[in-house]
């Protein structure tokens, strides 16, 4: 009765409807309780009056037979009441909106990632933004920006808000940039959070031959001593399925990861992606880089840039600068490479800075992080700061654990590495 009634209180908060899963889990629930309550109470009855043995059963059973009624009531509710589970990956259909979606003019450079396997989507009402997020321990994650129009951003969040308030899921977002930041606070997400920074480089703009530049182009030209050569275009599935050992090599046997910024499965081809290959005299790959194209073809997105072990020294600058050249002669504007998780933390000084980054040590075994920033630093990149965004600090222990089993959890598992490669003619750099 008293579970009854607090729920007679609250009757016009909770806007979550029961799933029938978790309704039928609440059910069988009770029915075992109630069995095990009945058993519990004959158990207490087994011995009557006052002697010793019902002394020392009662002793062993504090709750009594009304108290673990009680909790049972409470437990069974829990469960009904709880988020509803996670919703099925987005169709093929709905990526296939949501790709058309990166291409609009307005989309944010973290767009293409939108596009991954493992998301769900929420549309605005007219369709021309949507929203890409996985739910994790009942908080519903959204990677990056909305995609699409800008104008319609607002509609998407409060399409995606309803749908969190509807699931009783608590929303968040990883990866956010700093306008949009600013508009998810008008909906309600007030946190904030930078949590590092895209490294950007202007095509216009970027050369080899400047004196800050030193390092990447003696990289680069060690390469070209060394025989490497780079093709750039679209590869078909054949071709990179060939790509796979310098993927798997590079992994040394665990799975992929990601989820922000990671398009997932490297042999699956895209339309909107292009791939720099570097290979040796004997034509074998010995690096590879893949890059999404999205914002009406403006903006190249680095995904991932695999590596043998043994490839030359400079292979992945070679890569991104080659790239870069490449963009220059397709119309692309602006080249963004990797995310420099925590990036304030190592380019600060002083004690606080070290505190920090000892800190962020801990994150070593799933991504080194200093390494990752102090390379893109190298190219000394416009800086992008990205955001986690939530309701409230309270959220902050649920959304930071979402965050990391995304990010770094596995999302496929690993294969031995078999290197069955054999020469490939890879489409030429348009010239």
């Amino acid at each position: 009765m008293a579970v009854l009634g607090a729920l007679f209180a609250v009757r016009g908060v909770p806007p979550v409807r029961p799933h029938p899963r978790r309704l039928r889990a609440a059910a069988w629930l009770a029915v075992v309780g109630l069995v095990v309550a009945v058993a519990h109470g004959g158990w207490l009855m087994g011995v009557g009056g006052d002697s010793p043995a019902m002394s020392a059963r009662l002793a062993l059973s504090p709750l009594g037979t009304g108290g673990m009624l009680s909790l049972l009531a409470v437990l069974a509710l829990t469960v009904a009441l709880a988020p509803v589970p996670a919703p099925a990956p987005g169709t093929a259909s709905e990526r296939a909106r949501v790709l058309a979606l990166a291409a609009h003019p307005d989309a944010d450079s973290l767009a293409p990632f939108a596009v991954r396997a493992d998301k769900a989507y929420v549309f605005s009402p007219d369709g021309r933004a949507a929203i890409g997020y996985r739910v994790l321990w009942g908080t519903a994650l959204v990677g990056g920006d909305p995609v699409g129009a800008r104008d319609c951003a607002g509609t998407a969040m409060a399409a995606f808000l309803a749908t969190c308030r509807r699931n009783g899921w608590r929303p968040a977002v990883l990866g956010a940039s700093a306008p949009m930041a600013d508009r998810w606070r008008q909906h309600g997400l007030g946190r904030r959070i930078v949590i590092g920074d895209e490294a950007v480089l202007d095509v216009a703009t970027f050369t080899l031959q400047s004196r800050r530049m030193r390092n990447v182009r003696q990289a680069v030209r060690r390469t070209h001593n060394a025989g490497i050569t780079v093709h750039i275009g679209q590869l078909g599935p054949e071709r990179l399925s060939r790509l796979e050992p310098v993927l798997r090599a590079w992994l040394h046997g665990h799975g992929e990861r990601g989820f922000a910024m990671n398009l997932g499965w490297v042999p699956e081809p895209r339309p909107d992606c292009v791939i720099a290959v570097a290979s040796d005299r004997s034509g074998m790959p010995q690096a590879f880089a893949r890059f999404a194209r999205c914002a009406a073809g403006r903006v190249l997105t680095l995904d991932v840039a695999p590596r043998r072990a043994g490839a030359p020294n400079g292979v992945v600058e070679r890569l991104i600068a080659d790239a870069v050249e490449y963009s220059r002669l397709c119309g692309v504007t602006e080249v963004s490479l990797n995310f420099a998780g925590f990036r304030g933390v190592y380019a600060g000084s002083g004690l606080a800075a070290r505190g920090a980054a000892a800190l962020a040590h801990l994150l070593d075994g799933w991504i080194k992080l200093e390494p990752l920033y102090r390379f893109t630093a190298k190219f000394h990149p416009r800086w992008r700061p990205r955001s986690v965004l939530m309701r409230s600090w309270l959220d902050l222990a649920w959304v930071g654990a979402a965050a990391l089993r995304a990010e770094f959890g596995r999302t496929r598992p690993a294969g031995p590495v078999v290197d069955d490669w054999l020469p490939i003619s890879a489409p030429e750099t348009p010239r």
